[in-house]
Parts: C-alpha cells; sequence; structure tokens
C-alpha cells in the first residue's frame, strides 16, 4: 500500500511540474500581445494632471505629465484629462503601441470657424423653425468664446441638442448667443434649437456672410438673396429648397395646413440635407419646380 502511494505521490508531482512549464512557456507570449504602451501627448500644458481610463469592467486614474507612458491590455478605452479646470475625453481602440494625444492650446479668435446653418420651417399651430447650427473648427487650436448668430422675430426659442459645450444659450431678441462655447481643434460639432415664427415673415441679417440651406414645408410667397432649388422629398414630405451664402436673406410664407414632425424626423432630415448641400455645389436645378 505503501508503495501504491508513493507511485500515486511521483504522478502528481509529475504533472504539477509539467503544468508549470507548460505555463512558462504558453503565458508570456499571450501578455506580451496583449499589453501595449500609450504615450501622452499633451499639447499646451507643462503640468501634472489626473487621467482617468475606463474601459469593459476596468477603470482606474493615474497622474500624468506629456511624455507620461502608461501600459494597457488591448481593448477599447475611454480616457478624460482633467487639466485647466476642464474636462478632455478620448476614445481609443487599443491595438498596438500609440500616442495619444490631448490638446489645450486655446484660442478666442473666430478666423478657423466656419458655421453652415440648416433650416427647416413647417406649419402647426404656427409656422415652426427648427435649426441644425454646424461649426466647425479647421485649426489647430481649441476655439473658447462667444459665437452668435442672427434670428428672425420668434418666440419659445429652446436648445433641442448639442454635441458642444457652452454655459449659456442668450436670447437676444433678433440673436442667439452661445456663451463661452468651446469647439476643438479640427473637428466639428452642432447645436439644434427650435422657435416659433410670430409672423409669416422670416428675416435675417449680419455683418458677415451666413452659409445656409433652408427646407420649407410652407409654401413661400417671396423671396431675396437666396436661390430657390426646387422642391424635393424628404421622408414624404415635400420641401422647398433654397441656399444661400449671403449677409441676409427674406421669407414671406403662404398658409398651409398642419405637418407633423418630430425631433428624430427632423434629425434624419439633417442628415439628408447635409448630403443635399454639397450635392448642391455641383449641380443646379433639375427638381420638380413649383
Amino acid at each position: 500500500m505503501g508503495c501504491y502511494q508513493e507511485g500515486d505521490r511521483l504522478i502528481v508531482a509529475r504533472l504539477l511540474l509539467g503544468l508549470a512549464v507548460i505555463s512558462l512557456i504558453i503565458l508570456p507570449p499571450i501578455c506580451r500581445s496583449q499589453a501595449y504602451l500609450v504615450n501622452v501627448s499633451i499639447k499646451g500644458y507643462d503640468g501634472e494632471a489626473l487621467l482617468n481610463i475606463t474601459a469593459a469592467n476596468f477603470s482606474t486614474s493615474e497622474k500624468v505629465r506629456s511624455g507620461s507612458k502608461i501600459e494597457l491590455s488591448e481593448g477599447k478605452y475611454v480616457f478624460r484629462l482633467f487639466a485647466l479646470n476642464k474636462t478632455f475625453e478620448k476614445e481609443l481602440n487599443l491595438t498596438e503601441n500609440t500616442t495619444l494625444t490631448f490638446n489645450l492650446l486655446f484660442t478666442n479668435s473666430t478666423e478657423n470657424l466656419s458655421l453652415i446653418r440648416h433650416i427647416i420651417v413647417y406649419p402647426s399651430a404656427q409656422i415652426e423653425v427648427y435649426e441644425i447650427l454646424l461649426i466647425t473648427n479647421s485649426g489647430d487650436k481649441n476655439f473658447e468664446g462667444d459665437i452668435s448668430v442672427p434670428i428672425p422675430d420668434h418666440k419659445d426659442l429652446n436648445i433641442e441638442e448639442s454635441t458642444l459645450s457652452f454655459i449659456n444659450a442668450n436670447d437676444e431678441g433678433n440673436r442667439i448667443t452661445f456663451i463661452d462655447i468651446i469647439v476643438p481643434a479640427n473637428d466639428s460639432g452642432r447645436i439644434a434649437f427650435s422657435y416659433s415664427l410670430k409672423s409669416n415673415v422670416f428675416k435675417i441679417s449680419d455683418s458677415e456672410k451666413q452659409r445656409l440651406l433652408l427646407l420649407s414645408a410652407v409654401p413661400v410667397e417671396k423671396y431675396e438673396n437666396l436661390s430657390y432649388k426646387g422642391i424635393q422629398d424628404f421622408g414624404g414630405q415635400k420641401y422647398r429648397v433654397f441656399e444661400g451664402n449671403t449677409t441676409k436673406c427674406y421669407l414671406v410664407f403662404g398658409g398651409g395646413g398642419k405637418v407633423k414632425v418630430n425631433p428624430v424626423a427632423l434629425a434624419g432630415i439633417f442628415l439628408l440635407a447635409t448630403s443635399v448641400f454639397f450635392y448642391l455645389r455641383s449641380r443646379s436645378g433639375g427638381w420638380e419646380e413649383d
């Protein structure tokens, strides 16, 4: 019996030794294949900052400076850097050694900003307007400051949604001003807002040219300083399409029945209108006319 127990111990010992050898052979390559270095680069900031890193079932925070290196396993991460009393966020699908750059350079100059207004007009109890303001920053510095755009005589102004951060939106009667808005460098964002016209007249003017695309589900009796592009169908609703790059525009709307439009439908129209806007760059007319 004792000899049999000794043989069992020998077999178990050999098995454990074999598993240990296998683990030494297999595990190190797997670890190396899944671990990558993330080099943190911070433009415009020399101090220490707090970096929060999150992924599925994982979260950690580290103090970093520009040039800090972090070792992470392969996967999708969200990095949030806290500095200058602001939060800077980046998403990364980590599959190799990489450099993660945070741009903390700021300017209040609007020279690299461009604005495109997508304006949708539709009838309800009164004439309703839904605008999507697309703001692009082509510069290498983040913009931080106020942006103001003219709007017609209106009531019931509401901010519907925004992909850009700002402190407040001030309704100044004939303008809406976004206070302390941030537009990241080499990036774009949008702000959607709505209002009701006080009359059947849509009139805006500014000192600088505005690039706009206006879709109207309401008959238009008169217009100035805009190019009429005919009628286009979006989601089963016919819209009169106008385009302009002007300091002012003026439209007088006629009567029309109510049209049920919801924000989801308007978002879809926005996507279609965006493609139409650039399509108009290379086409004149050809659509259905009134």
